[in-house]
């Protein structure tokens, strides 16, 4: 167990100019990650997430996919998707 002598989480509801709404969390001991910088992005028409800890990997869910192919895809990242450096 670690002592902790400030505030360790924090969530936000905020809304942005254009009227959506979105929430962020933050920990800054949370335990069972390394590295758990962490974006995920849901929207009307699916979600996207990317973690650091799978630096190469973008995980996509669509709502329009018909029900027999929904579900979370991983599309790897590299070279030939254009601005990506870490590769």
């Amino acid at each position: 167990m670690v002592t902790v002598e400030n505030e360790d989480q924090a969530h936000a509801m905020v809304r942005f100019a254009g009227g959506a709404m979105g929430v962020i969390e933050t920990s800054r001991i949370a335990a069972g990650r390394k590295m758990g910088l962490t974006y995920v992005v849901t929207g009307t028409k699916g979600t996207l997430s990317f973690t650091q800890e799978r630096m190469a990997e973008l995980k996509l869910y669509r709502h329009d996919e018909p029900s027999n192919r929904q579900g979370f895809k991983t599309i790897f990242v590299g070279p030939e998707h254009g601005l990506c450096t870490i590769l």
